[in-house]
């Protein structure tokens, strides 16, 4: 396993990310959906997009998104998100680009950029957890946990992400 230290870059001091191994995943949901992404990689290094069916982990669909990898990580494009996962930011994610986002997200979109592309890069599934500070903005809670696991259809190629996330109630 790679070194799962955050790629480095300035968050507001009252903001914090955790990398973790798969095996570190503490919500139950996200717990079954790892399980099943590591059922389908098998010996591989991750699943192809193919393979996924929405019953291996239909209890998180609300919680996921599948993102499209574009030229190589220079951009992301939600194919499919949830419905808690699209009501936790304040920006529409629905069949856009991360790199279209709202002006008003440029700091949500730079760190969930570097998340995808460190994903991309090394190309293993991790957890990470954090809190996201005060960026009322963006998004609508605090506390999270999110899976982050790459698919594609070669050893050497991600070309989808397959991302959950639970989080705190949204705020008011």
């Amino acid at each position: 396993m790679s070194n799962l230290a955050p790629a480095p870059f300035t968050l507001p001091s009252e903001a914090m990310l955790e990398f973790l191994p798969l095996d570190r995943v503490e919500n139950p949901i996200l717990r079954g959906a790892a399980e099943y992404w590591q059922r389908l990689r098998g010996s591989r290094r991750f699943p192809t997009r193919e393979e996924l069916k929405p019953s291996g982990f239909a209890s998180a669909m609300r919680h996921m998104a599948l993102v499209r990898v574009v030229d190589g990580g220079a951009d992301f494009e939600y194919r499919i998100v949830g419905d808690s996962l699209a009501g936790a930011f304040s920006v529409p994610l629905q069949s856009r680009r991360l790199g279209e986002l709202d002006t008003k997200a440029a700091y949500t979109v730079e760190v969930i950029g570097r998340v995808y592309r460190r994903c991309v890069r090394d190309g293993e599934g991790f957890v990470l957890r954090g809190t996201t500070g005060r960026n009322p903005q963006t998004a609508m809670f605090t506390h999270f946990e999110a899976l982050v696991l790459p698919l594609g259809p070669a050893e050497t190629e991600v070309d989808h992400l397959l991302t959950f996330m639970t989080c705190d109630p949204p705020r008011s």
